[in-house]
């Protein structure tokens, strides 16, 4: 499935030998939730944000809610950014790259695996290959770019759906260690904007405390949780049907994402209107 959709990037773009060289291997050398319902309804209107706990927490939580306004679109968003873009080459980090860069944005877009550097490339990006787990490689290649904001959409999952409990340990890896490392690269790079990719759902396990410690180092360094519904249309698991809620259509899954750079520190959730 996945493997698919990179197929189908590079079949409708071209890419020189000079392309390819940008790929650069360093591995071998209380916080506040924000609903967004709609990107039309964002442009129209500044979304609500409520406090909310974190997960784990929600029983301690007495249910009231204060609202607070926030503004997305302020100066520092439109202004040109360096986004370094980890898990540029999955089902949305290739959305979010194109969107990026046809924006006028400077991204970086990291991916582990060489063969997907030209699809990366192609749509306006400058590709790294790093392995988020090689620490010093990946510091070097943030402090290297320079980035305004890191913008973490690593996951590791499988392209077939029926085999995702058997990736379990593996994309908890990515939420546990895989974060703490952006982190600390984002931090001695001297990065102030930080955001990630999580879900809008409950996961059971280990996957669901994994998720949790995601969120919660995000949020004690000061970054922004991206909580998304379930991806469907082009290249996701629910190519051809509608899962139920929470989801989220892929490309306004992107769209939103992008309209999220300059948010508080906070919880977004991102998810189809009911």
């Amino acid at each position: 499935m996945f493997a698919e959709l990179f197929k189908r990037y590079a079949s409708e773009t071209t890419t020189s030998s000079a392309d390819h060289s940008l790929a650069r291997d360093r591995c071998t050398g209380s916080s506040l939730l924000i609903s967004l319902t709609s990107s039309t309804a964002l442009a129209a209107a500044p979304p609500e944000l409520t406090n909310v706990p974190l997960r784990g927490q929600e029983d301690a939580a007495n249910g009231d809610s204060t609202e607070i306004r926030h503004q997305i679109g302020g100066q520092h968003y439109l202004d040109k950014m360096r986004v370094f873009l980890a898990g540029a080459s999955g089902v949305i980090g290739l959305r979010l790259t194109s969107l990026l860069a046809a924006a006028g944005h400077e991204v970086t877009g990291m991916t582990r695996s060489p063969e997907k550097a030209a699809a990366i490339s192609a749509l306006g990006a400058a590709p790294v290959i790093c392995d988020v787990f090689d620490s010093q490689a990946l510091t070097s290649a943030v402090i290297d770019f320079r980035p305004d904001a890191v913008l973490h959409e690593l996951t590791d999952l499988p392209d077939d759906v029926t085999r995702i409990a058997a990736f379990g340990a593996l994309n908890a890896r990515i939420r546990r260690e895989g974060t703490r490392n952006l982190l600390s690269a984002a931090n001695a790079a001297g990065v102030t904007s930080f955001l990630a990719q999580s879900v809008a759902w409950d996961l059971p396990g280990d996957a669901g405390l994994a998720t949790a410690d995601l969120e919660r180092a995000v949020l004690d360094a000061g970054g922004v949780v991206l909580r998304y519904g379930q991806f469907y249309g082009p290249g996701t698991y629910y190519e051809s049907q509608i899962p139920g809620a929470p989801r989220i259509e892929i490309n306004e899954a992107a769209i939103r994402t992008v309209a999220a750079l300059d948010a508080p520190s906070g919880v977004i959730v991102i998810t189809d209107s009911e």
